[in-house]
């Protein structure tokens, strides 16, 4: 309706009823498709009032508005793994869990490779100990030890005319010297426990000798 003169009256009088095209209804005296602001499903209609619009943030997480209704839009997702931040080894890589794709779920990370010479053991990287890597003295007796520097097994219990050498070996070689301390110039044996002059050198009387 509108508000006008009709009459000689000169008073202002209500038109009689204009009906709204079909599909629209009148809000505030205009015919409108839609009232601006409303919601119909998830459907918001516009200023305008000339349309509504599908509104995805009316609709829950995996859904979307289609015709102002809310619709699936992926399958229901669930989780891989327990918590955020929970770790885990992949080859001899490190998988975090966490949220990193579209859904609402926990999924495994990528995973983050370790260092070199390292190995992933429950969900962290360590360094690699190689077992039996070289051996070295310990007590005068020589011992495996790992790569990491740690002592291992017995490898050869040296006598006691033997020693352990840097090498790692125990070895029976002569320590020969001079009444003053010094070291002799020249070379003996030690044979059945007892000091023997190398056959081929000689040593001045004022040596003493002794097995090791």
């Amino acid at each position: 309706k509108f508000c006008k003169i009709y009459e000689n009256d000169a008073c202002l009088h209500w038109s009689t009823t204009i009906s709204c095209p079909a599909g629209q209804s009148c809000a505030n005296g205009v015919c409108f498709l839609c009232v601006p602001q409303t919601i119909s499903g998830c459907k918001v209609c516009n200023l305008n009032g000339d349309a509504g619009v599908d509104d995805n943030s009316k609709c829950a997480a995996n859904q979307k508005c289609s015709n102002g209704a809310c619709t699936n839009t992926t399958p229901a997702c669930a989780n891989e793994c327990s918590s955020t931040g929970a770790k885990q080894c992949s080859g001899n890589g490190i998988q975090t869990c966490g949220n990193y794709d579209t859904d609402v779920c926990l999924e495994w990370s990528t995973a983050v490779a370790c260092g070199a010479n390292q190995t992933c053991q429950n969900g962290s990287c360590a360094n690699t100990c190689n077992a039996n890597s070289y051996k070295s003295c310990y007590n005068g007796d020589v011992y495996w030890y790992d790569s990491c520097g740690a002592r291992g097994a017995l490898y050869d219990d040296c006598t006691s005319q033997e020693s352990c050498t840097a090498q790692g070996t125990c070895s029976s070689a002569i320590v020969t010297k001079k009444s003053n301390g010094s070291a002799c110039t020249y070379n003996w044996e030690c044979a059945s426990g007892n000091c023997e002059l190398d056959p081929y050198q000689w040593c001045s009387t004022d040596c003493s000798r002794h097995c090791r």
